[in-house]
């Protein structure tokens, strides 16, 4: 596969094209995404090939935090605590590209500029919530765990992600 470029949604980007088989996700990209971005609801990052402005697939990064109670029992945190996270919330490829592992090329670069991002703002997890039972394998294979509150809950550990020693830097554009 040639990498794509991901660079943070601007208005050049062209998202009427877009389309994935969860209408909610295309609906988002296409309508939405902008509009949060500019209102500072969320970051949505898009890959785009070099030679062209055509999104084919992107994914949406918050800041966030997770219930003391919903956090796992044998990670330790103060008592009471919000536990600080980061979250995906959006996630999506294209159907022109199903199949060609760029859903993982954008969870791998999402854990990557969580991780980044952890270091400046305090962040101990990659929040992910998951669209639906469907999405959950797919999460799964990359060892994201569930949260005690929701089974389509999920999280890594930044600790977990500086483990995979990401490097995603070359690919994307600021």
């Amino acid at each position: 596969m040639i990498l794509p470029i991901i660079e943070m949604l601007a208005k050049h980007h062209v998202k009427n094209g877009f389309e994935c088989d969860k209408p909610a996700l295309t609906n988002y990209t296409r309508n939405i995404a902008l509009q949060h971005q500019q209102r500072g609801l969320g970051r949505t990052y898009v890959a785009v090939y070099d030679d062209s402005p055509t999104v084919i697939g992107y994914y949406t990064l918050a800041a966030s935090k997770v219930s003391f109670e919903s956090w796992p029992t044998d990670k330790r945190m103060p008592p009471n605590m919000s536990v600080p996270t980061i979250l995906l919330g959006k996630l999506a490829v294209d159907n022109q590209f199903k199949g060609r592992k760029l859903g993982e090329f954008l969870l791998l670069h999402a854990m990557w500029r969580a991780e980044q991002t952890s270091r400046q703002i305090g962040a101990v997890a990659l929040e992910v919530d998951v669209l639906d039972s469907d999405a959950l394998g797919f999460y799964e294979k990359y060892d994201l765990q569930v949260l005690a509150d929701d089974p389509l809950h999920m999280y890594i550990t930044v600790d977990k992600i500086r483990q995979l020693a990401l490097d995603y830097a070359s690919v994307t554009r600021s």
